[in-house]
């Protein structure tokens, strides 16, 4: 399979787990995933998770992540208030 069709299909998604590509792609190879993780076409992000390095380009890229790994997840009030600057503090 070339990248430039595993980009286009799952660029709108941004992240993606290894079950979403058997979803689209039943004979996939996983060990493409390794390869262009190699070449930095993509990006591992914990264990059958993977996103592509535009990603984290992206502003609270990390609560997407968390969002997209574990359901139901949410984001804490303090979080949400400092989203949208009602708070000047932010705890880390």
């Amino acid at each position: 399979m070339k990248f430039e069709l595993f980009r286009n299909t799952f660029e709108k998604h941004l992240i993606f787990s290894v079950y979403d590509v058997n979803a689209y792609f039943p004979d996939f190879d996983s060990k493409r995933l390794v390869e262009w993780q190699k070449k930095g076409y993509i990006v591992k992000l914990i264990n059958k998770w993977y996103y592509f390095p535009l990603f984290t380009k992206q502003n609270n890229s990390h609560l997407l992540a968390a969002n997209s790994i574990y359901h139901p997840s949410y984001i804490s009030l303090q979080t949400a208030l400092s989203y949208y600057n009602l708070i000047p503090e932010f705890i880390f």
